[in-house]
């Protein structure tokens, strides 16, 4: 005797439609497929389609791992019903899970290897959380912050060529999860050519480093990261000699606003077999 199984388009948790405006990824899990069982093992062929705008997807359990990252899987069930959800992602509209990256709320939540000298920024080794880096020293230029123009940035008067570890904060994280990292920086200071070298690290090893862009030319440094089997992760901006083999070309005051740490941006689509 056969069996008409009839495939349904579902959406997995109700809850998530809200999340659907703040993703913008259109996703579809395919159109109703009819399988016959008995026989069983029955053959079925999923067609999923997802926007360009995606940076990733994949099909949940049951469906084979080998088969999760194709769009149109081709598999068996033994079950005369399967529901089979499919997953898509993008990391640009995900929270940011990193607190004060704007430094709007002062100095606070983050460490530093610099020492916090609040209104003078003449020494070496100091940092101050501002609007106008010229207010702590008269030679550095008034250059706006990145996030309004009107609002705070860390700017440093780095030590004279040794680099120094500017800013780390600890984060939980999602196991397995791909983020998105990203900061800001611009020199401050006089100065003829870029001397400085930003290097991002996460646990202590390095995903990217870059040279910035020129006086209140604001520059951004970003990558992804992997969390494989971490809970939580320490982000962390340094900085270092752009010609580590001049030891005595000076590094030259700048500035960071804006970091981030996005989570990805997630929406389910599902079908019942």
């Amino acid at each position: 005797m056969k069996q008409n199984a009839t495939l349904l388009l579902l959406l997995v948790v109700p809850f998530l439609s809200p999340l659907l405006a703040q993703c913008p990824i259109d996703l579809e899990s395919g159109p109703d497929i009819y399988a016959c069982m008995p026989p069983s093992p029955a053959t079925i062929q999923l067609n999923a389609t997802v926007s360009s705008n995606a940076d990733g997807f994949e099909w949940l359990p049951p469906v084979p791992a080998s088969m999760s990252k194709v769009l149109d899987p081709t598999f068996t069930v033994a079950a005369p019903v399967s529901t089979f959800v499919i997953k898509a992602y993008t990391l640009a509209n995900g929270a940011n899970l990193i607190f004060n990256g704007n430094f709007e709320q002062g100095n606070v939540g983050f460490t530093s290897g610099g020492n916090y000298s609040p209104g003078d920024l003449s020494q070496p080794l100091t940092y101050d959380v501002l609007a106008n880096p010229q207010d702590d020293n008269p030679v550095y230029s008034n250059c706006p912050d990145h996030t309004t123009g009107n609002g705070n940035m860390m700017a440093v008067h780095p030590p004279p060529s040794k680099g120094m570890s500017v800013w780390c904060q600890t984060v939980a994280v999602e196991p397995n999860t791909v983020y998105s990292l990203s900061f800001w920086a611009t020199r401050i200071g006089p100065g003829v050519f870029n001397d400085n070298k930003y290097q991002l690290f996460m646990n202590g090893v390095l995903v990217t480093s870059s040279v910035p862009g020129g006086l209140c030319s604001w520059k951004e440094i970003k990558a992804t990261w992997n969390s494989g089997s971490n809970t939580t992760v320490e982000m962390c901006i340094d900085l270092v000699s752009a010609f580590p083999n001049f030891p005595n070309k000076p590094l030259q005051p700048f500035a960071l606003d804006d970091i981030s740490m996005r989570a990805p941006c997630t929406v389910y689509d599902s079908v019942k077999v």
